[in-house]
């Protein structure tokens, strides 16, 4: 987790000695171990409108191999200049197939960087090479034969890659938004459209940033920028006609089991310490113990393995689904485990807030991310720089409901009955029953939308299983939003539009590997992962995520129809596939803890004149987005009994986010204008 940078000026005006030392500056708590610059012929001014191009880096290590690599890295016969932020998990494949690219190591050692692979697989595939690469990166390439520059990011966002363009004049990117503010010509303007789908808690763009002059490169995307324009390309997508067939189940979960181990041990590579979130879930449990066993296998002095994890004992008597202790202690009393607990119960959901939100460089309103803080911070104190996370294992393996609509679809009613039945003894739940899974994950989704409108005129009622035409998170009044601008930002219309396209292509055609890509590919996350770079890195932590690993994606995808709903056990793939790995408690656990509790108490135990600051006091900006009367009255009734306000907290602090962001901005809106 370093910080890429840089500045290409296309009308040949010199790039100010100062311009990348302050855009280094800005980024200095990404890079603690040194920092690079690079310009091209000095930065001094090209006649006849030539191309003045700088690069920047700073570096944190957190691979053996960075030790002895410093972007920006340059190949001078091919005129060629790389700067990058990156982890490749096919080393092994890609010095096999670049021997001849590879230049000899300085020192006369036969270690290779990472950026060095990456500069070598530019050299022989061209435009090509991201779908050479595996692993997390974002890196661009000063080509000085054609006058370009060409960038990549990784298949799922995990790294950032910002930028600012007016063809034919300028071009600046970076790993943080904040350092684009180095460039004179970008202005921290924010992006109405931004705004009104974050308060109808729907992020639907991959491309558009909080700030108008800003755009991001989307996920698993190359970029090639000249003096013509920019031109983006899609260089991988999922094969969603692929199924895997292998002889007999045990051969699914080997082959499972093998990835997943893969996943998370190319991980492992690390020049510190490496530590794990332990949750007492199915997912972080299931990293944690599998880093675990590689480590044991492969007779390491990296155990034991340092945890993290959030506890809150003052609510565990009143709040008992917020206790995952005996879950937790089961992974731990398998050894090797060194057990950091933080208490959660004395933290809020606003812990930190103007520190997180100038990380961020917009709304920083993950709702859980106060834990992750409290993670980091430990981390950082033991010297920690790697950290291991099982988000988001429930995408990536699935749950498997959508099993019981193609069950319908094929005529299969008896496996359909068989997992309904099974499904509601192993997974107890109100809406658990057998009548409801039947009806509403296996028949209902492939009846014809017109007897389905008909059905429901007839028997109206609220469902939280109901795949309607409205089932896209928030609308209108619930997140406080104004009507005027909801309106005037098409919004709601867009929300519309895909509610019914998702009707269209995942219930009544039911293409079931459609459905679970979507979810994957949702823009939600590359939010998420962007958020949780830029906090973490005010701790010098990198997060990793074996979840969001391309192979185990593929092979998850391409499962057969029983694999991942099987026996009535959702994610069934991954429960099998760590027998003799997980403790049974964990393996077999059938519900997610409600965490709730905490956040919302503390919001106003704790968060509660912060609140009131923003919707009381400063309300100018915020009135030209929010209705603040529901707002108010919302909190009113909110405070006076917290618990009691169904997805009440979550609205309240995506509002008090957007204020405090919009507060922040203010100073930087004057000074860019000034």
């Amino acid at each position: 987790m370093s910080a890429i940078f840089g500045v290409i000026f296309f009308d040949g005006r010199p790039m100010p000695p100062a311009l990348l030392k302050r855009m280094a500056q800005t980024l200095a708590h990404r890079g603690p171990d040194g920092s690079v610059i690079w310009t091209a012929s000095g930065g001094a001014a090209k006649s006849d409108g030539e191309i003045n191009a700088g690069l920047g880096f700073r570096r944190l290590i957190t691979t053996p191999e960075a030790f002895n690599e410093m972007p920006p890295l340059r190949d001078e016969p091919a005129s060629l200049v790389l700067t990058a932020d990156v982890r490749l998990d096919n080393r092994a494949e890609l010095r096999a197939a670049l021997h001849d690219e590879l230049p000899p190591a300085a020192d006369g050692s036969t270690t290779v960087g990472d950026g060095a692979l990456l500069l070598a697989a530019y050299k022989k595939w061209g435009e090509a090479c991201p779908e050479h690469l595996l692993g997390d990166f974002a890196f661009a390439i000063w080509d000085e034969r054609r006058r370009r520059l060409f960038a990549a990011r990784d298949h799922f966002g995990v790294k950032p890659f910002y930028y600012f363009h007016v063809p034919g004049r300028c071009f600046a990117f970076a790993t943080e938004i904040k350092a684009l503010w180095c460039v004179g010509e970008v202005q921290p303007k924010p992006n109405e459209r931004m705004i009104a789908q974050t308060l109808l808690m729907a992020p639907l763009e991959k491309v558009e940033t909080f700030y108008e002059d800003v755009v991001r490169l989307p996920p698993c995307h190359t970029l090639i920028v000249d003096r013509n324009g920019a031109r983006q390309r899609l260089y991988w997508a999922p094969d969603l006609s692929r199924e895997l067939r292998f002889k007999n189940d045990a051969d699914y979960v080997e082959g499972f089991r093998e990835i997943f181990r893969e996943a998370v041990c190319c991980r492992l590579r690390s020049s510190h310490r490496v530590s794990s979130t332990l949750s007492g879930g199915l997912d972080s449990s299931s990293v944690a113990c599998m880093a675990r066993t590689i480590y044991r296998a492969e007779n390491t002095d990296a155990l034991p393995l340092a945890t993290f994890s959030c506890i809150w004992p003052s609510l565990h008597q009143a709040h008992p689904r917020i206790n995952e202790v005996s879950w937790m202690q089961a992974v731990i009393d398998g050894g090797d485990i060194e057990a950091n607990w933080m208490h959660g119960d004395t933290l809020s959901p606003f812990t930190d807030a103007r520190r997180m939100a100038w990380h961020a460089d917009h709304p920083a309103m993950a709702h859980n991310s106060y834990m992750e803080l409290a993670m980091w911070r430990a981390a950082q104190e033991q010297g920690v720089r790697v950290m291991l996370t099982g988000m988001d294992g429930d995408t990536t393996v699935d749950h498997g409901y959508d099993d019981l609509t193609e069950y319908a679809l094929r005529g299969h009613w008896h496996r359909l009955y068989r997992e309904a039945s099974m499904l509601r003894v192993n997974i107890r739940a109100s809406l658990h029953t057998r009548r409801h899974l039947m009806w509403y994950f296996g028949f209902r989704p492939i009846v014809p939308r017109c007897c389905l409108q008909w059905f429901e005129r007839l028997r109206p009622r609220v469902n939280p299983f109901t795949p309607s035409l409205r089932a896209l998170p928030g609308t209108g009044k619930s997140s406080f939003i104004q009507d005027d601008f909801a309106r005037r930002q098409g919004v709601e219309s867009r929300l519309d539009e895909m509610a019914e396209t998702s009707y269209e292509s995942r219930y009544r055609k039911n293409q079931r590997r459609i459905t679970h890509w979507e979810n994957i590919d949702w823009a939600g996350f590359t939010y998420g992962l962007e958020m949780l770079d830029s906090m973490s890195a005010a701790f010098e932590v990198e997060q990793r995520y074996p979840f969001f690993d391309r192979r185990l994606i593929e092979y998850c995808l391409a499962l057969p129809l029983g694999q991942i709903l099987r026996d009535g056990w959702t994610r069934s793939i991954l429960r099998r596939a760590m027998e003799g790995i997980l403790p049974p408690a964990v393996q077999w656990r059938p519900h997610k803890a409600d965490l709730s509790a905490n956040g919302k108490l503390k919001l106003v135990e704790i968060d509660g004149p912060l609140v009131e600051s923003v919707i009381y006091e400063y309300n100018v900006a915020l009135s030209s987005y929010l209705d603040l009367h529901a707002m108010r009255t919302v909190w009113e009734r909110y405070r006076a009994d917290p618990l009691a306000q169904h997805a009440a907290d979550t609205r309240l602090m995506i509002a008090v986010a957007l204020g405090l962001w919009l507060q922040d901005l203010e100073p930087l809106s004057a000074g860019q204008s000034g």
